[in-house]
């Protein structure tokens, strides 16, 4: 056998090690993460899209429809559970590693495949994404599959094949919008990379990208249908979020600081950093691709060069967009999540082209790979594992610990159910269960053993998709209800609804050892004669 075909044996068992090695870091880690899921506690936010599940409809309050629907298809396969609930989730993000390892597999090799699997995969934005069921995880699998088929469509050599991947790519950025609405982050990126890439200009001239734009839209109509015959309630509440806020202004630039640190808490530190370093050597790539090569002329790099300005187009844009927003008013950390992808993947390329090469760039390159994921992966096991933090000496306040969400709402349903089950006499008399905030609404539907529909009665709190079902409260006029909250503080309302009201003693919620005083107080009113019905007249903020 010569050098050469030794060399060529070599580098073959190299690109299987890799393959292989990406094929069981997606396992592995979908089994850890498949354990995970199976935790008994709900957030909140994962109590209320189930609730919603419960009520499926055209459109919701808050966002699109998708993440109802997925609910409802895994709870109906699995029952009503947590791991049901969550196992939306967590087929969502382990999906999206998937199509980034075929993605970067077809257009950049084994090594930056398994790079880009390894440095998302082991990211706190996977993590968190794979065990909390939130609208983010579809989104960030119908924002990577749109772009991984726009890609395939842009660089297809036979333009019939090419016409149905855009398609299918209109097809999956309508469930994404159906998902979020910071799915169109993604047109003024690819209108961005068709404008910069000499090659693909031609695209902007042709029917078929927007035709493809029409079938997303198509498929939001029902979204807009709900809006209008609900005060345009989803657009009006997006409009709020992203408005600034009244009261005291914050330092200057705190908006921004809390934007940049949530990103970098996102995606690791280290990775964070390499990919702002990264963003003025990216940013060459558009001399190389913006224009048009003389006739005849062969470019081998050329390509290479607009694939990459390609993720870069997909991804920081709407990266930057939010941190100019982030300026004036408050930006939340996951607003940004689905845009990571195609960043951690343009760094993964320049990672794995450091490395092949050999020599000093290949040391510091695997360096810096290697920080990067052992950085992402610490903060993964303390978000994922918060008693290690207590074991360390770390001593959170209970409301910086996000894990605390999760604990004591069953607690809570079970002497709910005792005053409950004390005012009916047993069942004799209808009682109906209120709230003020979705949180306590959401986890004592699903917490109730009956599983109840709860109600929002909005004494002073923001609206809610439970503003879509206040007037079934009329139908309870006269009845008596249990009302829950973490305050007193709406005890003059109640009075005026009310013929009579009752406070329990607090309820105090320990999580012990971890925490001496209470996560949260509980507070439990007996309310008698229902008489007046307010609606959402009494509601603060949209």
């Amino acid at each position: 056998m010569t050098s050469e075909s030794l060399h060529g044996a070599k580098y073959h068992k190299g690109q299987e090690f890799w393959l292989r090695a990406s094929w069981l870091f997606i396992a592995v880690t979908s089994l850890v993460r498949l354990a995970q899921i199976c935790a008994p506690g709900l957030a909140p936010d994962e109590a209320y899209y189930w609730d919603w599940s419960r009520r499926l409809s055209l459109g919701y309050y808050d966002q699109g429809p998708f993440i109802a629907y997925l609910i409802r298809c895994t709870t109906l396969l699995c029952g009503t559970n947590a791991a049901a609930i969550r196992l939306g989730a967590l087929l969502s993000c382990t999906g999206a590693l998937i199509i980034v390892h075929r993605m970067m597999l077809r257009w950049f090799g084994p090594l930056a495949a398994f790079t880009a699997v390894a440095l998302l995969g082991l990211s706190p934005l996977l993590e968190v994404g794979s065990v909390i069921a939130t609208y983010d995880p579809p989104l960030v699998f119908f924002y990577t599959l749109t772009f991984a088929l726009a890609g395939k469509a842009l660089y297809a050599k036979d333009c019939g094949k090419a016409n149905r991947t855009w398609m299918w790519a209109g097809v999956a950025a309508g469930f994404g919008l159906l998902s979020k609405h910071t799915m169109l982050f993604l047109i003024p990126g690819l209108l961005l990379f068709l404008a910069l890439s000499a090659d693909h200009r031609v695209w902007l001239k042709r029917i078929t990208p927007y035709a493809a734009f029409g079938i997303t839209l198509l498929m939001y109509s029902g979204v807009i249908s709900w809006n209008a015959h609900h005060h345009w309630w989803t657009f009006g509440h997006l409009l709020f979020l992203t408005a600034a806020k009244g009261g005291p202004k914050p330092p200057p630039f705190r908006y921004l600081g809390d934007y940049i640190g949530s990103q970098a808490l996102l995606v690791g530190p280290v990775l964070f950093l390499a990919a702002c370093f990264a963003l003025p050597r990216e940013l060459k790539l558009i001399r190389k691709v913006s224009t048009e090569l003389p006739e005849g002329t062969i470019d081998p790099h050329r390509a290479d060069a607009s694939r990459r300005l390609f993720l870069l187009c997909m991804g920081w844009p709407s990266v930057l967009l939010f941190t100019l927003l982030s300026l004036k008013s408050k930006v939340q950390g996951n607003w940004a999540a689905f845009a990571w992808a195609p960043i951690v993947m343009e760094v993964s390329v320049q990672i794995s082209q450091q490395i092949q090469p050999g020599g000093k760039a290949a040391k510091s390159a695997r360096w810096m790979a290697l920080s990067a994921a052992v950085s992402g992966l610490a903060i993964t096991i303390l978000m994922s594992w918060p008693p290690l933090l207590y074991k360390m000496g770390v001593r959170l306040k209970p409301d910086a610990d996000l894990s605390n969400q999760l604990v004591g709402w069953q607690q809570t349903a079970l002497r709910l159910n005792q005053v409950r089950n004390e005012m009916s006499e047993n069942g004799k008399k209808p009682i109906f269960i209120v709230g003020s905030g979705y949180q306590y609404c959401a986890e004592m539907a699903y917490w109730l053993p009956d599983h109840p529909r709860t109600y929002d009665m909005y004494l002073h709190y923001r609206l809610d998709m439970y503003a879509a079902y206040v007037e079934e409260l009329t139908e309870k006029l006269g009845q008596d209800a249990v009302f829950i909250n973490e305050t007193m503080a709406e005890d003059a309302d109640l009075r005026k609804v009310f013929t009579e009201v009752t406070w329990d003693p607090p309820m105090p919620i320990y999580r012990k050892p971890f925490y001496s005083e209470p996560i949260r107080t509980i507070y439990i009113a007996r309310c008698k004669g229902y008489r007046l019905y307010t609606g959402t007249a009494w509601h603060s903020g949209g």
